[in-house]
């Protein structure tokens, strides 16, 4: 599994235990938002997990990562003092697929993603797929 996670430049080093506890055969990769077409470039991307911050159009990235990998899972990670209402809206708005609230564990985030993943491998039609 490959998981790509976009936060602000100067937060990346936030997560560096996560990225370190994804080991062979999974991969984790870490870019600031205006990477998004390089990662993507640079090899698969299964799921991508965006950090909400300051400055980080999480809307507009989440629409170029739909046109550039559609299959990529799209997972939206707020801060812990953000309302869940606010989440909730902004998840619908950005389209993501799951939202999760920081701070993340390892295990929380392999769930999520197997979960994903799961669904994923049972909807065997591509358009509709992609569609979702």
């Amino acid at each position: 599994m490959h998981v790509a996670l976009i936060d602000r430049e100067e937060a990346l080093g936030r997560w560096d235990a996560l990225a370190a506890s994804f080991a062979a055969p999974a991969s984790f990769r870490r870019a600031a938002p205006d990477a998004l077409e390089p990662l993507l470039a640079g090899g698969r991307v299964d799921a991508l997990l965006l950090a909400v911050g300051n400055g980080i159009d999480a809307p507009g990235l989440m629409q170029r990562l739909r046109e550039l990998s559609p299959e990529t899972l799209r997972v939206l990670v707020v801060p812990e003092d953000m309302a869940a209402s606010g989440a909730t809206a902004l998840g619908a708005r950005c389209g993501a697929q799951q939202l999760l609230v920081e701070p993340l564990s390892e295990a929380e985030v392999r769930r999520v993603l197997r979960r994903l993943l799961t669904v994923r491998s049972l909807l065997t039609d591509k358009v509709l797929r992609a569609r979702l």
